[in-house]
């Protein structure tokens, strides 16, 4: 691997990194609103 291969990596994995967060932040929400209704 060379430095250009690792920069263009974390450029994808910086980009790819709002989307998992969004993510995350949805399934939380929705576990949530899950545990909540249960009760």
């Amino acid at each position: 691997m060379n430095g250009n291969e690792i920069d263009t990596i974390l450029k994808k994995l910086k980009a790819h990194r709002n989307y998992t967060q969004a993510l995350l932040l949805a399934v939380l929400a929705f576990c949530a609103g899950a545990v909540a209704f249960s009760f």
